[in-house]
């Protein structure tokens, strides 16, 4: 059961986003997009409900393209106001239901600190952009921020299977799916924070995020486990950068099945920050691929039982 001083301190910070978003949504350059809505028969709601739908899915932005352009041919608002109205509408209209939320206290408090965080930011957004819909599935509650990563449900797409190398980590994986899982999902797709940027990555911030996860995940009963793919838990990756060996250490020591699933773009980050990584992969010796671990319900639960020291 969870503590009365951890939900007394949700309840603040529930409160500090109806306030921060109200103000937000009060200025100037967000009522003239409500005027320029009104004035074309555009309902509010239907602004959120499209939100509440959207995905990186192109036809599922459609709508709310359409809506955009309507507004900024009504009148001259600023780059990224539509968007930031759109958003801002979203978190009000979900804020109650973050309250009743099948996850911890303090995922609560912490995707609450993260939507009032970017209230009070200038980033520009626009309809098209990831971050733009990944801030929508936080708004909307099929997103949640645990700290150093945010966390959404999904489940194993079918199209990977193909892919994961070597083959024993693949009949591992067909063998969890089939005989434990029973179905690809659902499970928590772990991402980097949408909130705000990373700069440098913590062993400590991380087991913490995991911690929330799992916190949040005995509460959902349904949610077989964690999905976590990125050039940061690929081996190849350690080898020019072992200070982040580190990063793969929890799953490998509690039961995860880990592989690779291909080659890693050159736009995913891999080479962001990292003189290194450019440099070995300009001299060959460098192949960037995307790490994978899929970590079963029973092994990440039994892992934070034994930690509660993360539980803060």
């Amino acid at each position: 059961m969870f503590d009365v001083a951890a939900m007394s301190d949700c309840v603040d910070h529930f409160a500090t986003v109806q306030d921060t978003w109200s103000s937000v949504l009060a200025s100037p350059e967000l009522r003239a997009v409500a005027c320029a809505l009104e004035a074309a028969a555009i309902d509010v709601g239907e602004c959120v409900r499209e939100a509440a739908t959207i995905s990186e899915l192109p036809p599922t932005r459609r709508r709310l393209e359409a809506i955009q352009k309507v507004v900024h041919a009504a009148t001259d608002v600023a780059p990224g106001a539509f968007e930031r109205f759109v958003l801002g509408h979203a978190v009000l209209s979900y804020r109650d239901k973050l309250r009743s939320s099948l996850v911890s206290p303090t995922v609560k408090r912490i995707t609450c600190e993260g939507l009032v965080r970017f209230a009070n930011s200038r980033t520009v957004l626009n309809v098209a952009d990831s971050r733009f819909v990944s801030l929508c599935k936080m708004a909307t509650l099929r997103r949640f921020a645990a700290g150093q990563f945010d966390w959404e449900r999904s489940g194993f797409p079918r199209s990977w299977f193909h892919r994961v190398r070597p083959l024993p980590a693949l009949g591992r994986l067909l063998s969890v799916v089939a005989f434990q899982w029973r179905g690809l999902g659902p499970a928590f797709f772990v991402h980097m924070p949408v909130t705000h940027p990373v700069h440098a990555l913590f062993e400590g911030e991380a087991l913490k995020s995991y911690y929330r996860m799992a916190r949040s995940m005995e509460l959902q009963p349904e949610v077989k486990g964690l999905i976590a793919s990125a050039w940061l838990h690929s081996p190849a990756t350690f080898e020019v950068s072992p200070h982040l060996a580190w990063l793969n250490k929890v799953f490998a020591d509690h039961g995860a099945v880990m592989a690779t699933t291909g080659r890693a773009a050159p736009d995913s980050g891999v080479f962001t920050r990292s003189v290194e990584r450019q440099r070995a992969f300009d001299e060959g010796r460098f192949k960037p691929t995307i790490g994978l671990v899929v970590w079963k319900r029973r092994d990440m639960l039994a892992w934070a039982a034994a930690h509660p020291e993360l539980d803060r």
